[in-house]
């Protein structure tokens, strides 16, 4: 009998982190618009992730219909979905483990909100 429970409790779990994973994976196109390094703004569909930190690239559609573009935060200016407006900037990133302002430091471009 505790057998078959055990079965049963990780059947459940599998099944749980299965349908979070794909959940995670499906698109999630909202209104917003795009800056492109040219300056001209393009209305249309960012595939909106609730972003816990910067995202490293996004997807855009002009239309629902269209295939879906990538860009990242060197290909454009910035964005805005929802009430929340990202913006491309250079930043300094301090690659050392030990935080010694003396250390080494790399140049990266990041969409900040």
């Amino acid at each position: 009998m505790k057998t078959e429970n055990s079965i049963k409790r990780i059947t459940i779990a599998f099944l749980l982190i299965l349908v979070s994973q794909v959940s995670y994976s499906q698109e999630n196109y909202l209104p917003g618009y795009l800056l492109p390094s040219n300056g001209d703004t393009l209305a249309g569909f960012i595939d909106y992730r609730n972003w816990d930190k910067n995202p490293e690239k996004i997807f855009f559609k002009e239309n629902l219909s269209d295939n879906k573009s990538d860009y990242s935060p060197n290909d454009i200016r910035g964005f805005k979905v929802l009430d929340e407006f990202y913006e491309s900037a250079a930043v300094q990133i301090n690659i050392s483990l030990s935080g010694d302002p003396g250390a080494e430091w790399i140049s990266r471009t990041k969409l900040t909100p």
